[in-house]
């Protein structure tokens, strides 16, 4: 749902793409975890992200993703690994990620184990444990820094 969603409906029916294209609408929670865990690759074609949750999302459900080098998504997705980047504003390098994962079953399997276990990097209790660390060396160095900043 949007308001792209009458000119890409349009878009599809003119590219002759309506046997292959279904819009979803709005899903649940559930429902697209669902979707991410029933894809076969998880693609996200932006050209600018700030961090990119719907990566991690696909790559917990244990689907690799190929997306954008832009903004975030480099420091989540590792190129190879469990997913590919690609050049922003390049469709024929996505086509190409797509059908090198389509093609090779056993690759797509070991990106997403990998993305699978790299998603768990993100999960709220790794991430509030990351913070606690970083909070207490500030703590910690707290007295130094006031010390020098106030001699």
């Amino acid at each position: 749902e949007g308001e792209d969603w009458e000119r890409l409906e349009q878009l599809v029916e003119r590219l002759g793409l309506k046997e292959n294209v279904v819009f979803l609408g709005k899903r649940s929670n559930d429902e697209v975890k669902e979707w991410m865990r029933r894809a076969m690759i998880f693609v996200l074609a932006t050209l600018s992200e700030s961090f990119g949750f719907v990566n991690i999302e696909a790559m917990a459900a244990g689907t690799p993703v190929i997306a954008s080098a832009v903004g975030g998504i480099p420091d989540i997705v590792r190129n190879g690994e469990d997913g590919f980047l690609v050049p922003a504003r390049n469709p024929e390098a996505i086509a190409e990620k797509i059908l090198e994962l389509r093609k090779d079953r056993a690759l797509r399997e070991k990106m997403g184990e990998n993305a699978r276990e790299r998603a768990e990097n993100y999960l709220w209790p790794k991430i509030i444990d990351d913070l606690e660390w970083i909070y207490q060396r500030i703590i910690k160095k707290a007295p130094e820094i006031y010390k020098e900043k106030h001699q």
